[in-house]
């Protein structure tokens, strides 16, 4: 029925789709043939890894979660009322199609307005969850940047884009619905997870970054920062996680880039292997490579690198084949 495979359906702070190549280096090679088949992803966000794993293995049980209500419920709608989402994306988008900019700028500033009142409500219902969803994703194609930032109050706050047309991937939002069906999708704190961790699961965890320099928190786009005490419940929990068996890997900022002596994450994430990620199709091991900008990737004892496993394979082969070209008569 379909043609390609499934994308994420929203743009999102930090999202990981160029990274895709590098973090496939890390997928557990157990994945390939079952031993691992269960996946959890603690803060979703945009889900690039999420579709990318729905799309490459046969995942018996997958678990994805975040603490934005209205990211989780766009997930829930896509999943559950696919169609009457994209019936309403489409009707939207054929009259802010035919607007003039002015009109447009006056529809954005309306859809917002309407958002923020439902999210008011306290209990919110399956219309107000499928109508959040559809504003969610029509801000996200015309808001500056396709960000999601509130502010103290709770309220969605970024401003128009300008954006003349926008063209909303519907073949890839019913897609997306269908991957989805059989997923288990929470709003929770990361550490009430802990229940649905085997030693057959598959961890990726992408938290808000920590900040590396000295300007205000950028990475906090919601009126709940995740400061370095949740870093730490973080690193905490991802312990306990790796004590029940699961293969483990996240990611961060890299603080030592811009300054040496900030060790917070090496500390924090002792009996870890940590590797360096510098630009978007290499990896330097064990932080080398010091004074770049980039990210760092932590992962724990139970995830070997595919890389590596490909590269102790072909050592075995070139062994083997050694060892029968000696022992042939001459």
């Amino acid at each position: 029925m379909y043609n390609k495979e499934p994308k994420p359906f929203l743009k999102w702070a930090g999202g990981k789709t160029q990274m895709l190549p590098i973090f496939r280096e890390y997928y557990p090679a157990a994945l390939e043939d079952g031993t691992i088949n269960r996946y959890m992803e603690p803060c979703v966000g945009g889900g690039a890894v999420l579709f990318d794993l729905l799309a490459r293995y046969d995942l018996v049980e997958v678990t994805i979660n975040d603490i934005n209500k209205e990211l989780i419920t766009c997930y829930r709608v896509v999943q559950r009322s696919v169609s009457r989402l994209v019936s309403i994306l489409e009707e939207w988008q054929r009259i802010y199609n035919l607007m003039s900019q002015e009109e447009q700028e006056r529809m954005y500033y309306e859809k917002r307005d309407r958002m923020n009142q439902r999210k008011k409500k306290e209990i919110w219902g399956k219309e107000d969850e499928l109508m959040i969803a559809a504003h969610m994703l029509f801000l996200n194609r015309t808001c500056f940047n396709g960000l999601y930032r509130e502010n103290r109050k709770g309220q969605f706050n970024v401003p128009f884009n300008r954006t003349k047309n926008i063209n909303f991937d519907f073949e890839n939002m019913y897609l997306a619905g269908e991957v989805l069906k059989n997923v288990r999708i929470l709003c929770q704190d990361f550490q009430t997870l802990t229940p649905y961790v085997t030693s057959r699961t598959f961890i990726y965890v992408d938290p808000p970054y920590r900040p590396v320099n000295k300007t205000p928190a950028f990475t906090d786009f919601t009126k709940d920062s995740f400061d370095d005490s949740k870093q730490i419940r973080l690193a905490e929990w991802a312990r306990e996680a790796d004590g029940l068996g699961a293969a483990i890997l996240l990611d961060n900022s890299d603080p030592q880039a811009f300054d040496e002596n900030d060790t917070f994450f090496v500390d924090l994430y002792q009996g870890f292997e940590i590797f360096h990620v510098s630009g978007k199709s290499s990896i330097s091991s064990k932080l080398s490579s010091r004074g770049k900008k980039g990210d760092l990737l932590i992962k724990n004892a139970y995830l070997p690198r595919q890389a590596e496993i490909i590269e102790s394979k072909q050592e075995k082969e070139i062994s083997s084949s050694r060892k029968k070209a000696h022992r042939r008569p001459q």
